[in-house]
């Protein structure tokens, strides 16, 4: 994601260069798609960075504005938390547990000149009290966004999550929206707190497919070192 995202538990293997995942596999789909298993599975989190028009796009989703306390979780190189706060005027945090990712992330908002809107810490999401945030920002899988699901809970009434690509099961969204950008579908996820449990009979869940969300990476894209999340885990 901008982000950190999925996670490799410890003891797990780590991904070599995209050039080294295909060559187990048929193709590019194959390999992708086999990879999108095992992300779903828990065994690795890579950094893959969230392009800048989504960025833009999940803030102005989630109506960030001056003075509201955005939360990123997994910031990566912190361009999500730096456009909040430069854009957006808003206060904003980002944390991953990643020591390459926070000192990236801190240079980053220095060169912004953001310092006095932005921070960045090194910390288990999973370990995090969310209540004082305004908006949550996500580019996580599934099972990860489930697993922090009795932390955003307990969100202020008001609160927004939005996330990128990946849904929260169960938790019905306020809207959900469709883009283009660097050459594939995305998906964009807002919720907003007390969130609305469960769908009714009947109703659908917008989630992309992984083999439209993977189809187009090109054979020589590579992978940066995935690292933990946790003891168990994200970000983003």
């Amino acid at each position: 994601m901008n982000q950190t995202f999925g996670g490799r538990a410890s003891g797990s293997p780590r991904l070599g260069s995209r050039r080294q995942v295909i060559g187990k596999y048929e193709n590019q789909e194959s390999a992708d798609l086999a990879i999108m298993e095992e992300y779903r599975n828990g065994a690795h989190v890579v950094f893959v960075p969230t392009p800048k028009r989504v960025v833009n796009r999940m803030l102005e989703f989630a109506g960030v504005k001056r003075g509201d306390l955005v939360y990123d979780l997994g910031c990566g190189d912190g361009r999500i938390v730096i456009t909040a706060a430069k854009k957006y005027k808003a206060r904003a945090v980002g944390f991953d547990i990643d020591p390459e990712r926070v000192k990236e992330s801190r240079a980053n908002v220095e060169k912004a000149g953001m310092q006095n809107r932005v921070k960045i810490k090194e910390a288990n999401m999973f370990k995090l009290n969310l209540r004082p945030a305004d908006v949550i920002t996500l580019y996580l899988y599934c099972e990860t966004n489930m697993r922090l699901l009795p932390q955003l809970r307990k969100l202020k009434p008001g609160s927004r999550i939005v996330s990128h690509d990946f849904w929260i099961e169960g938790i019905k969204p306020k809207r959900v929206v469709e883009m283009q950008a660097e050459g594939r579908p995305r998906m964009i996820y807002l919720w907003e707190t007390p969130l609305e449990n469960a769908y009714e009979p009947g109703d659908a869940i917008v989630a992309p497919d992984p083999r439209r969300l993977l189809r187009r990476r090109r054979a020589s894209q590579v992978y940066k070192k995935p690292h933990g999340v946790a003891a168990s885990a994200r970000k983003r």
